[in-house]
C-alpha cells in the first residue's frame, strides 16, 4: 500500500466513494431516460466517454491531485444551477410521465455532489492536496 493511500484523509476517502456512487446513479438514470433510449448508440457512445472523464478525475483526486479537485469545484459550481434547474423543469415538464424513482436519483445526486464539493473543500482535505502537491515537487 502507498503512503498516500495511508495518509488520505477519511473526508477524501469518503468523497471518492460518493464520487463513484454519483456515477453509477448518473449512469443508471441516462439509461433508464426514456427520451434517451431512442438514439442508444450516440448516447451509450457519450455515457462512456463522461463515464471515463469521471473516472480520471475520481482517480486523480484519490492520488491527491489538486488541480482534479479544482476542476470538480468549478465543473460542479457552473452545472448546479443546470441540473437543478433541468430537475425542475423535468417536474413539470412530465408530470404525467413523471418517474418518482428517477426524480428521487436526480435530487440523490445533487445532494451527494453537494456533500463531496463540502468534503473536498474542508481544511483537512486541503491540507492533504497541498502536502501531496510538496511532495510531488519535492521528488
Amino acid at each position: 500500500m502507498d503512503q498516500n493511500q495511508t495518509s488520505r484523509p477519511i473526508k477524501v476517502r469518503i468523497a471518492v466513494k460518493l464520487f463513484y456512487i454519483m456515477l453509477g446513479i448518473g449512469v443508471f438514470r441516462t439509461l433508464m431516460e426514456p427520451s434517451m433510449q431512442l438514439q442508444r448508440i450516440p448516447v451509450v457512445f457519450i455515457l462512456f466517454l463522461g463515464v471515463v472523464i469521471m473516472l480520471l478525475f475520481i482517480w486523480e483526486i484519490e492520488k491527491g491531485r489538486n488541480w482534479a479537485r479544482i476542476t470538480f469545484v468549478v465543473g460542479f459550481t457552473i452545472a448546479i444551477p443546470f441540473s437543478i434547474l433541468l430537475l425542475v423543469e423535468s417536474l413539470f415538464d412530465d408530470i404525467q410521465k413523471l418517474n418518482p424513482i428517477m426524480v428521487l436519483l436526480g435530487i440523490a445526486q445533487i445532494v451527494i455532489q453537494i456533500i463531496v464539493l463540502i468534503l473536498l473543500l474542508q481544511k483537512t482535505s486541503s491540507d492533504w492536496f497541498r502536502e501531496t502537491k510538496e511532495k510531488k515537487s519535492d521528488t
